[in-house]
């Protein structure tokens, strides 16, 4: 679908959005506003956290 449409409609894909990515809140929704970087950062947003929390081993030799 064109973002375009997206952003036109947002309101419509708000609830979508709820049913799709279900940690987003009515705020964090109304904060995209249909602006497609800020919904990537924001369910990006978690993701990173938990990585940066203990994701990756840590690989350094020990001696």
């Amino acid at each position: 679908m064109n973002w375009d449409i997206i952003e036109g409609r947002w309101t419509e894909f708000k609830g979508k959005g709820q049913v799709q990515w279900r940690k987003l809140t009515n705020d964090d929704l109304d904060i995209i506003n249909g602006n497609r970087n800020e919904l990537a950062g924001r369910i990006q947003g978690p993701l990173r956290r938990r990585q940066g929390r203990g994701g990756a081993p840590d690989r350094r030799m020990r001696h």
